[in-house]
This record gives structure tokens, sequence and C-alpha cells, in this order.
């Protein structure tokens, strides 16, 4: 199947990772959940074992921080949660309160493997948390005033120090206990709604931050979301569908945002930022993205196209921009 026929509508989510030596990529999209076995060349329906009588409509899909070992993933639908335990090829229900939410985007805590916990953004029903390696949700949304959640970061030492952030229609929410209590921070209202957020692998010492809004480009804040700054305006703006580490952050602080249908690079923690271009035309001309994902550490990217196809292409610098 190609990735024309594997996806037919709009793009929501792309996840890539490791099991058994290779990787496995994953593409939600409002027409279901599609699995590649060879970096995005080739696409099949990851719900077939469901036998779905209709288009399952999938919104994000995420995989466990140990998903070479367990093989967990949890994706989410207008309907709730699935989990699939064998890398995406059958999947469960999992129980949430009636009626199911319809869920915007998947964390893990990055401890998944010992503490269990996985967190659940919904468009109406603020976040869902599980304890029990998400067989059972619970909404915990107390202090959090927007229950349109768009997107969640956990903290790379959430272990420690049990902060989570949720991307709201109404800007930036922290919680410092694990989820349990919400508090907003002082996100310019201005610059809202945040569609995308991350949290810099170096969050315990550097306290680093960004946002994507709708329409406003990049912010970023290095007090735990005290200040907020903006990024880049002269490659970044429009909306900000996704960000991405390097995962050598500590010796290599590269950034990868998509802005606008574009990717963007910086090379210095977000600093500063060039534009990207690409090994081959994306796409009959098309050149605006919905999101992406790295599928390789050497610029190798799985891009989802706003006509829901997805492609593959090597992001380059372009140096005349510098």
């Amino acid at each position: 199947m190609k990735p024309e026929e594997a996806l037919k509508a709009t793009y929501a989510t792309l996840a890539c990772t490791a099991s058994d030596g290779s990787r496995v990529c994953f593409a939600a999209s409002t027409s279901g959940l599609a699995r590649s076995t060879d970096d995005g060349r080739t696409w099949h329906d990851a719900y077939a074992s469901l036998d779905a009588q209709s288009a399952i409509t999938t919104l994000a899909v995420a995989a466990s921080p140990a998903f070479a070992v367990d093989r967990f993933l949890l994706s989410g639908t207008i309907d709730g949660v699935l989990s699939s335990r064998d890398a995406g090829t059958t999947w469960a229900t999992l129980e949430f309160p009636a009626p199911a939410p319809a869920i915007s985007s998947i964390v893990f805590s990055p401890n998944f493997s010992k503490d269990g916990f996985a967190f659940a953004g919904t468009l109406e029903n603020g976040v869902y948390c599980s304890a029990g390696r998400g067989m059972m949700w619970a909404a915990w949304n107390f202090g959090l005033t927007d229950l349109n959640v768009l997107d969640l970061a956990v903290s790379p030492q959430f272990a420690t120090d049990g902060t989570l952030f949720a991307a709201t229609e109404s800007g930036v929410f922290r919680s410092a206990n694990g989820g349990r209590g919400w508090r907003d921070t002082a996100f310019p209202s201005e610059f809202s709604p945040v569609i995308s957020i991350g949290v810099s692998p170096l969050y315990a010492i550097d306290h680093t931050l960004f946002a994507g809004t709708e329409e406003h480009g990049l912010l970023r804040s290095t007090d735990e979301g005290s200040h907020w700054d903006s990024l880049g305006e002269a490659h970044i703006s429009g909306a900000v569908n996704t960000i991405e580490f390097c995962s050598a952050y500590a010796f290599n602080p590269q950034i990868l945002a998509l802005a606008n249908g574009v990717v963007v690079l910086s090379l210095d923690g977000g600093d500063t930022w060039s534009t990207m271009t690409h090994d081959k035309p994306l796409h009959a001309g098309i050149a605006s993205m919905a999101a992406m994902t790295p599928i390789a550490p050497d610029m190798e990217l799985l891009l989802g196209l706003t006509d829901g196809s997805v492609v593959t292409s090597r992001a380059i610098t372009d140096l005349s921009d510098d």
C-alpha cells in the first residue's frame, strides 16, 4: 500500500521507534492508523486486526520509552485510547469513563517501565492519567481552567520533578506534581492558541521549554514558563506543528521545528534558526507539511503533507539563509 492509499485524510501524528533492531513508523490520521516497517516507503493498515466497519479517526500515537523491549503503543482516537502490545499488529480498547473523550495527544513518563504512568490530552475534557500502564484512566484536571488540550509534554526528569506541561487554546499550563494539580503559566494570551510544546532534554539544568502557536510562530521560556520570548522571526512564522530535539542534545543542541509548512533548524538550543531544504521534491509540487518526525540521526525525516500523504526526505541546511 502506498502512502497516498494508506492516508487519504488529514494527517494528525507521526511516530518512529525501534524494535528488534529495526525502525517502525506510524502515521495517524482521520482515516485511521498506518504502519510502516521500511522507514515509510510502504504503509499498511495498523488497525486491520480490528476489522472495523468504518474508519477509526486517530489523532495521536505514541510508543513506550521501552518500546524495543515491551513493544507497547497507545493511539488516541475520537472515542478514547487503543493499546497494542505487539508493536502495532493487534489492538485492544482501553476503559475510559463514558462518554469517552476525543484524544488529541498522548505522552508516557520517561520512566514508564517502572512507574507505569501515561497521560492523554483531550479536545474538550482536559487531561486523563493512567497510573496502571494504560489499563485504567481518570481525569486529572484540578486547576486546569482550559480543558481544550492540544498537546502534552513531560520533563525528562519526570521521575524526580513530576513536571508535565499542557498546551491549550488559551496558553500553557504546568503541573509540578505529576498531573494532580495544574497552574497557568505566564504565556502571553495574544499568542494563543498553543498547538505544540517541547521540553528541553536538559530541563533540570536550563529550565527551558518551547511553545508552538497556531498563528504566531515559536516562543521560548528559560524559567519554566514564567517569561516567554519569540524566536526566529526571520524563519519562523504562522503555525508551529512540531518541535523535535536531537537525541544527543547535551552535546549537540539541535532543534527541528515544523513552522508554517517549512522545516527549520537551530544548532544552538533555539538562539538562531535556518530554513531547511530537502534532497528531493516533496510531493507533486505540494510544499506544505502537517507534521514530521526524524527517522534517523542523520536528518532523514518522515513528513506528513497536508493532503494526507507521507513521504521521506533528507533535510539540508540552506546556507543562503544564514
